[in-house]
């Protein structure tokens, strides 16, 4: 024992040094091994948790306020931008439309595409947005200039502006029903195809 301490003691300086530097390079690095393990372990805990946080905002059922935003964002997207490349994102290829007007046609595209063309500076602007359960309530204003034929209607160049009420049900995180109620009367009017009120004879 004694002879193993000179040899220790007898060690030079430089390479004790050494060891120790060794030993504390190791102990770094260890502690380097450690925390990079931690912080990957916790970064893909994060990760997940975002995954299921997103899963949960994609899945079944969509909140209320989940629900108006997609409404919202469908006449922001759609009809205000004139995109009906993105109507995919918003309706259900079997929705339904149940007050679509005679004569018509029942495709949410080409219902849309027809508005979209004969009203090409149309605006629409969300009014009133009340959700409840699966559904929500829409009240809009569309104000746009006649440039195209509507229905039997030929370009009249005339501004209108149109009061409506949509009621839209949700699943799935997309619109899968829809009711309408539209001031077509007054549209009419506007448009000079009816007389205003007074004048009717």
């Amino acid at each position: 024992m004694r002879r193993d301490h000179t040899v220790s003691k007898a060690m030079p300086s430089d390479r004790r040094s050494e060891e120790a530097s060794r030993g504390s390079i190791n102990f770094h690095f260890k502690g380097e091994v450690i925390l990079t393990r931690d912080f990957y372990l916790l970064s893909r805990s994060r990760h997940q948790d975002h995954l299921h946080m997103d899963t949960q905002k994609r899945g079944y059922p969509m909140t209320t306020d989940d629900n108006k935003a997609l409404v919202q964002r469908f006449y922001d997207e759609v009809i205000n931008q004139k995109n009906l490349a993105a109507l995919d994102q918003f309706v259900s290829p079997n929705a339904v439309n149940h007050t679509v007007p005679a004569g018509l046609p029942q495709g949410p595209s080409q219902f849309l595409g027809l508005h979209l063309n004969a009203f090409p500076d149309v605006k629409v602007t969300v009014e009133d947005l009340l959700a409840e359960g699966d559904k929500v309530i829409a009240r809009v204003s569309f104000r746009g200039t006649q440039q195209g034929a509507f229905a039997s209607i030929h370009p009249r160049g005339k501004p209108i502006t149109v009061m409506a009420i949509n009621i839209f049900r949700i699943a799935n995180g997309q619109m899968v029903e829809h009711w309408g109620l539209a001031d077509r009367l007054s549209a009419l009017q506007q448009l000079g195809v009816v007389p205003p009120p007074g004048q009717l004879s």
